[in-house]
């Protein structure tokens, strides 16, 4: 039986930082699919509305606005997914104001491989709970 793959959607600042993000997190061993990158906050808005993806995987701290407000301008605009950010910033202020806002996970950067894998692994079991299947 062949298993759904999730779409997920990519946003830092620069086109390097997507290639090793893309590199590092484990996103198609865990049934996850990159559907789309981005290093333009505003274009990314855009292409997460085409795309639908039902993760978002952001830095903290984008050249236009923040993870957090690029979530809630997401959501306002009526896409349903959930948003996974991650920067070497972590003050209890922005991470409670990111999980009040309805964020799924907070990753601190610098991880490990090791470390993006059980980030990774966990989303991937959230996923397959909700579709009562196995990834």
């Amino acid at each position: 039986m062949k298993h759904r793959r999730y779409g997920a959607y990519i946003v830092d600042n620069e086109w390097m930082n997507i290639i090793e993000d893309r590199r590092m997190i484990p996103l198609r061993e865990n049934g996850f699919r990159v559907v789309g990158c981005s290093t333009d906050p505003e274009e990314a808005i855009e292409k997460i509305a085409a795309l639908n993806p039902e993760l978002v995987i952001s830095e903290l701290h984008l050249n236009k606005m923040s993870g957090i407000t690029l979530m809630r301008t997401v959501r306002e605009s009526g896409v349903v997914c959930d948003f996974v950010l991650f920067s070497a910033t972590a003050t209890k202020d922005l991470m409670q104001r990111f999980y009040q806002d309805g964020g799924c996970d907070y990753w601190i950067k610098p991880l490990i491989r090791r470390e993006w894998h059980v980030a990774v692994d966990t989303l991937k079991t959230v996923y397959g709970k909700l579709v009562g299947q196995q990834l």
